[in-house]
């Protein structure tokens, strides 16, 4: 019987499978620097809420690397992209070691009054420097006539 190790680095914890036997034959490490990707929250909108007219879609988004840019979908169709780089003092405290905590906010207006009426789905995405993309977050919401 054969045993195969895997050594995995990500976002620096290092996790090790092993299935089993005797001795492996070989072993495969990954020598590169930890995988990162973005992290970050979709502050609005809420779940299930009702938007009519011209909305902003805001949260924030961080990545060791810094964002490149934060992608806006609607029905899983390109929205557009949002302004990043907005003020975000709340995040310095609880995420200091990211560069640019203080400004890591987006905002994208969006038109609501163009979709028809109804449940949509917005997704927003971030993207790193370093080109790590990450759903930052995804809510089902409800268009409504102006």
């Amino acid at each position: 019987m054969r045993t195969i190790t895997f050594i995995a680095t990500l976002l620096g914890a290092a996790a090790l499978l092993s299935c089993g036997g005797e001795q492996p034959p070989a072993t495969a490490q990954a020598d590169a620097p930890a995988s990162r990707i973005p992290v970050g929250v979709l502050d609005a909108p809420q779940p299930g809420e009702t938007i009519r007219g011209s909305y902003k879609i805001r949260g924030w988004a961080l990545d060791e690397s810094g964002i490149r840019d934060v992608a806006v979908y609607v029905d899983r169709s390109f929205a557009g992209t949002a302004r990043i780089g907005l003020h975000r003092p709340d995040l310095i405290a609880t995420y200091s070691a990211f560069p640019d905590a203080e400004i890591a906010g987006f905002e994208f207006t969006w038109n609501a009054a163009a979709a028809p009426a109804g449940p949509h789905e917005v997704t927003v995405q971030a993207r790193a420097k370093n080109g790590a993309v990450r759903d930052v977050g995804s809510v089902s919401i409800v268009t409504a006539e102006p």
